[in-house]
This record gives structure tokens, sequence and C-alpha cells, in this order.
């Protein structure tokens, strides 16, 4: 009884043990990667790729990867991970721009309005979601928006 009562412990812990009883013998969970120190070249390439293309193709990410001495997933992983922050750092922008009524400024900086995903300029306020989402950018603003400039 014993036994059974440590082998439950052992597995709410996450790890498996096995006894001659058991069969067949289940794995032990694998112990996890540490954490990439990426050198500050590692980190200027990577960022300046970033700045080029949000995107690399599996050729490009193959390519940077070699050309850095990272495993083509540990591009994979900071490319996710650095999209992920300009996607916060971009609809932060968007937001302040949209409460100091500087539509001019959003449409300069964002001007075409297919590129960024509704989720971020939602909190924006309604005046500023239609301005980047509905006005082409060779026409003039709506009356009023161009009051706010």
């Amino acid at each position: 009884k014993k036994k059974r009562e440590k082998k439950k412990k052992d597995e709410r812990k996450g790890e498996k043990i096995s006894n001659s009883r058991d069969s067949p013998p289940v794995r032990l969970k694998k112990p996890r990667k540490a954490r990439t120190a990426f050198t500050d070249h590692q980190l200027a390439q990577l960022e300046r790729s970033f700045e080029r293309q949000k995107y690399l193709s599996v050729q490009d990410r193959m390519e940077l990867a070699a050309s850095l001495n990272l495993t083509d997933t540990q591009v994979k992983t900071w490319y996710q991970n650095r999209r992920t922050k300009w996607k916060r750092q971009t609809a932060v922008g968007l937001e302040l721009l949209a409460e100091a009524g500087n539509y001019s400024a959003l449409q300069r900086m964002f001007p075409s309005p297919y590129f960024y995903p509704q989720s971020l300029v939602s909190n924006l306020d309604p005046g500023a979601a239609l301005y980047l989402y509905q006005r082409p950018a060779n026409n003039p603003p709506p009356p009023g928006i161009s009051a706010l400039n």
C-alpha cells in the first residue's frame, strides 16, 4: 500500500515511476531546455532582419539560423515573441495617438488600412478606427476629423 501511495504522489508531481509489476515502463518527463542567451551580435542581426520582414519563409529562417549559429526553432521562437512585442507596442502607440486626437499622425504611421488586425485598434475611439480602416490614403479626411489634428 505504501508503494501505491508513493507512486500516486510522484505522479501528481509530473513524474511517473515504474516498478517491476508495471508494464510497460513509463518514461520520465523530459527536462526543459535552458533559456537561450543571445549574444549582442545575434540580437542585432535578428532585430535588423525583423525590421525588414516581420515574417520569415522557412528558407530565410534556416539561412538566418545558420548565419547566427542558432537552431531553426530558436529563430522561429524569437520571431514569434518579437511579433507579439511589436503588436503590443503598436496597439499602445495607436491608442496614445488616438487619445491625443492626432489622426494625421496615425495615417502617416499606418498608411495601409488592411495591414493591422482589427484587434490592434479595437480600443480606439470610433473616429480613429474609421479613419484608419475606411479612408483610402489619398482621400481627404471626413469633415470634423481634420479639425482634431
